[in-house]
C-alpha cells in the first residue's frame, strides 16, 4: 500500500467508524463476542486513524467524558486499599469498557445519531419479542436462555442495563417527536 493510498484510507476511517458504531449498537445486544470484534475493529482503526490531538480536545471538551473517567479513576483508587491486589486488578482489566465511550465520542456524527439509537432499539425489540416467545411456549428455548430465564443472547444481568437503556431511549424518541 502506498502512502497515498494509505493517506486515501486514513479519510474515510472516520465514516467506516460511524458505520461500525451502528454495527455495534445493533450487534452487541445480541452477542457480547460479535460486539467486542466489533469494538476491536473500531479501536484499531482509530488508531490508524491518527489525529490524537484534535481527537483529546473532543474528550476534553465534552464534560460526559469526566464521568467515565472519573468512574475508572475510581476503580484504580480503590487499589490502594484492596485487600487482594490481583483480584482487584482484575475487576479494573474488566472496566476498561468504561473507556470506550471516550472513544466513541470522537467518532460519533451528529448526521448518525438516529442510527445508532435505531439499530439498537432493533436488537433490543428482536431480543424481547424473541424473550416473550420463549417465556410463552410459542417456541423452544435456545442458546443461554430457559422458560424462567428467557433472555436468549445475553445474561439477564446484563439485559436489563440495555432494557433500560432502550426504555430511555424510547422516550427519548417520542419527547423528540412530540416537538
Amino acid at each position: 500500500m502506498t502512502i497515498h493510498h494509505f493517506s486515501s484510507f486514513q479519510t474515510k476511517i472516520p465514516t467506516i467508524n460511524s458505520y461500525l458504531l451502528i454495527l455495534l449498537g445493533f450487534t452487541f445486544p445480541l452477542s457480547v463476542s460479535i460486539g467486542t470484534a466489533v469494538i476491536g475493529c473500531i479501536m484499531l482503526l482509530w488508531l490508524v486513524e491518527g489525529k490524537f490531538k484534535e481527537k483529546f480536545t473532543i474528550i476534553q471538551h465534552n464534560k460526559i467524558t469526566y464521568a467515565f473517567l472519573a468512574f475508572f479513576m475510581i476503580h484504580l483508587i480503590g487499589l490502594l486499599w484492596s485487600e487482594d491486589l490481583k483480584w482487584g486488578l482484575h475487576i479494573v482489566s474488566k472496566e476498561w469498557r468504561m473507556l470506550l465511550p471516550l472513544i466513541f465520542i470522537t467518532i460519533v456524527k451528529k448526521e448518525h445519531i438516529s442510527y445508532y439509537i435505531l439499530a439498537f432499539l432493533f436488537a433490543m425489540s428482536l431480543s424481547e419479542v424473541l424473550s416473550y416467545l420463549i417465556w410463552f411456549g410459542i417456541i423452544p428455548p435456545f442458546q443461554s436462555a430457559t422458560t424462567l430465564n428467557p433472555t436468549p443472547f445475553i445474561s439477564h444481568i446484563s439485559y436489563n442495563p440495555f432494557l433500560a437503556f432502550s426504555i430511555f431511549f424510547v422516550n427519548l424518541l417520542y419527547i423528540f417527536r412530540q416537538k
